[in-house]
């Protein structure tokens, strides 16, 4: 049986919490076979060591304020997760698009964001309704820098996924220093 992925590097950190916890963070960067990126990747698992058996692991998952809580160190892979290993998010321009209010994925015209956590959203001029958090944070960037790039592919004319693709190139060097701090974070000894 051949195996869909590949791990290209991996990192385990547990700890034990004192009121009977244990806490196991696991980081990765991994190829899946049908992917040509690597990608990666900031879990954790949570488990009762009070219980024994199968339902010893009470929660799992991107558990990424714990991930960081208790292993500050992993902080670099966790800002990565899920970008790959040049450290470009995931469907970065399409996302972006989408963050930024001018998606016409579904009918044609831009689409609203939804955002579940509280965040605002806003409505410019052209009554396009977007989030810079989540633009921002999509990107890794402040928000003031997420507002000027959104500015720069509206005022540009044209199509607004060839203006993000070019305005993301200037990030690309941000996003592989971040990637390399990630994966030398992953192949540190524990």
């Amino acid at each position: 049986m051949t195996s869909t992925e590949t791990i290209i590097a991996k990192r385990v950190d547990r700890v034990d919490l004192p009121d009977g916890y244990r806490l196991t963070a696991t980081t990765e960067l991994t190829q899946l076979v049908w992917n040509a990126a690597p990608y990666f990747s900031a879990t954790a698992e949570l488990e009762n060591m009070r219980r024994h058996g199968a339902n010893r692991v009470e929660c799992w998952g991107c558990m990424h304020e714990e991930i960081t809580e208790h292993f500050p160190h992993l902080a670099p892979v966790v800002l990565v997760h899920l970008a790959d290993d040049h450290g470009q998010p995931t469907h970065a321009v399409e996302n972006a698009m989408y963050w930024a209010g001018m998606s016409a994925w579904a009918v044609g015209k831009p689409m609203t964001p939804k955002v579940y956590d509280g965040s605002r959203l806003e409505t410019d001029a052209e009554g396009l309704t977007w989030s810079p958090s989540h633009l921002a944070n999509h990107l890794r960037v402040t928000e003031d820098k997420a507002r000027e790039l959104r500015k720069y592919v509206q005022d540009a004319g044209g199509s607004e996924r060839e203006g993000w693709t070019f305005v993301l190139r200037e990030l690309e060097p941000q996003w592989q220093a971040e990637a390399d701090a990630a994966l030398a974070v992953i192949r540190r000894e524990a």
